[in-house]
């Protein structure tokens, strides 16, 4: 079954003008582009292991199974 999630760890710059201009919380990770049906956003992994789509300073919560079962799908499939 397909994740409800899309993520690439390669869309970095453009998750960077997603996320926007402000800095990203002390020790929080910007891995890459994260999709939701029409909605994308920059997936941020906080200090904590927490999952979050940040887009221009604003956070939405995500389902942490989804998104660790859609990067297990990315790496899967960027293997080749």
């Amino acid at each position: 079954m397909r994740p409800v999630l899309d993520v690439s760890l390669k869309g970095v710059e453009k998750a960077r003008l997603l996320a926007g201009p402000g800095p990203l919380p002390e020790g929080a990770l910007l891995l890459g582009l994260i999709q939701m049906g029409s909605r994308e956003g920059a997936l941020v992994q906080f200090k904590s292991g927490t999952y979050v789509q940040w887009n221009a300073g604003v956070t939405r919560t995500l389902n942490q199974e989804d998104v660790k079962q859609a990067l297990e799908v990315y790496e899967c499939s960027s293997r080749g």
